[in-house]
């Protein structure tokens, strides 16, 4: 079974599978993998099983791993999720891409959020540019119906 279909499975026993391996960047890159196959069938139980981790780096890839898959189905939850995050640029990452999905039906609110919200200038750019085509979109669309 490979681990993404154990983690949509048996999301607990993978979960206690990878906390049990030793700190490094193979545990973290399975916490985010986990995270993000977890999400994919239950966001919520995932997002739950992110916060409730004590180390500060597998909270982090773990919040990275949710908040990703929750930027394209709940972009205001991922955005509140990649409070979690640590790193700067996975961070933004991440909220780029929420707020860019939130721009898709309400590029005004996804502007509002983007004045409020701090992250890197790459990150900020590409929200920036997906609100101002989503306008452009918007903008149009009023015109030929």
């Amino acid at each position: 079974m490979t681990a993404g279909v154990w983690a949509q499975e048996d999301p607990e026993a993978a979960a206690a599978w990878v906390q049990q391996l030793d700190a490094s960047e193979t545990r973290d890159l399975a916490v985010g993998n986990l995270a993000r196959f977890w999400a994919m069938t239950d966001p919520n139980g995932a997002s739950d099983w992110a916060l409730s981790l004590t180390d500060p780096t597998g909270r982090s890839h773990a919040a990275h791993g949710v908040a990703d898959i929750l930027a394209k189905i709940d972009p205001q939850a991922s955005l509140g999720l990649a409070r979690e995050i640590t790193d700067a640029d996975l961070r933004g990452e991440v909220q780029s891409t929420a707020i860019g999905e939130l721009a898709r039906k309400d590029p005004d609110l996804a502007g509002k959020i983007l004045e409020s919200t701090e992250m890197n200038d790459e990150s900020h750019n590409r929200a920036l540019q997906k609100i101002d085509e989503m306008r452009a979109l918007h903008a149009y669309l009023r015109t030929v119906e």
